[in-house]
């Protein structure tokens, strides 16, 4: 299949764009819902490997695994924030403080949500 690089980006970085959504909004906290959106994202990011572009050079191809990079590490943070704090991260873009769990955030929260997207967006421009 032969794409071109714009598509392909936008194929990439579409999904990784609506899973931050989610894990902003909270909606990434059951387990399942992770495992089965990180079997998914491997997929997806495998299929990325049979693309071919019309660029010979283009890193378009590996924003397919944005999702599957976003979703494991924030899989991973997760699990240790709640090994370390016993409760689910949150994160409030607009203060330090979580109306909805009444309580403070922390500077682990802000790394939980935001290093994973750092991560995901970044990958791509390495490979």
């Amino acid at each position: 299949m032969i794409a071109s690089s714009e598509t392909i980006l936008w194929m990439g970085y579409i999904p990784m764009i609506v899973l931050a959504t989610m894990a902003f909004l909270k909606k990434l906290r059951n387990d399942r819902l992770i495992v089965v959106i990180l079997a998914l994202s491997l997929c997806y990011a495998l299929f990325g490997l049979f693309i071919k572009t019309k660029d010979a050079n283009s890193y378009a191809p590996f924003a397919l695994a944005t999702s599957f990079i976003y979703v494991s590490t924030y899989a991973i943070l997760r699990y240790i924030y709640k090994i370390i704090y016993k409760r689910e991260p949150t994160y409030n873009r607009s203060s330090w403080y979580d109306y909805e769990e009444k309580r403070r955030q922390n500077l682990m929260d802000v790394l939980v949500h935001l290093l994973p997207l750092l991560l995901s967006v970044l990958f791509p421009l390495f490979f």
